[in-house]
């Protein structure tokens, strides 16, 4: 009986001190059974800290006010597994999914600015995310992430018929 239940586990990896050169550097304390039975498993690391400077009186101030990570798919039965996913995280806002989508777009395409469609806006990527959200762009930003990464994994894809089991 289908139930569409979905079940989000937790945990902290602990370094594999053991690990020889072929085998992960980290392992899920606890036993085996979330590995065994789970069906996608994510792990995120810290790429960069997201640093502002401002001067304040005449004084320069700097802090961090974000972090950048990267979740990577390191199991996935139900579709390709070994993708990886930058994600920006504003500790005033949240995830910030406008900048990490303006940055894929960016990153992925001759693109020396960051744009929506045929329309470039700013060099600064703060500057770039207020015109999305001002303009209420943001669908169709999120439209063109999904075209965009369609078109690099197709291809990557299989041009071959499908295998019969």
């Amino acid at each position: 009986v289908q139930h569409n239940i979905l079940m989000v586990c937790s945990n902290q990896v602990r370094q594999n001190i053991n690990a020889g050169p072929f085998e992960q550097k980290y392992y899920s304390p606890g036993g085996e059974a979330i590995g065994f039975y789970s069906s996608v498993r994510l792990r995120t690391s810290l790429r960069e800290r997201i640093k502002k400077e401002r001067t304040i009186r005449g004084q320069k101030h700097s802090a961090v006010t974000g972090v950048r990570i990267d979740v990577q798919v390191f199991k996935n039965s139900i579709w390709a597994p070994y993708h990886t996913a930058p994600v920006h995280i504003r500790f005033d806002y949240g995830i910030d999914d406008v900048a990490a989508n303006l940055q894929y777009i960016k990153t992925n395409t001759k693109n020396t600015k960051y744009g929506v469609g045929d329309m470039d806006l700013y060099a600064s990527l703060d500057k770039s995310a207020g015109a999305v959200e001002e303009d209420k762009l943001e669908g169709k930003l999120r439209e063109e992430v999904i075209v965009l990464w369609n078109e690099i994994e197709d291809a990557f894809s299989t041009d071959r018929k499908k295998r019969r089991i």
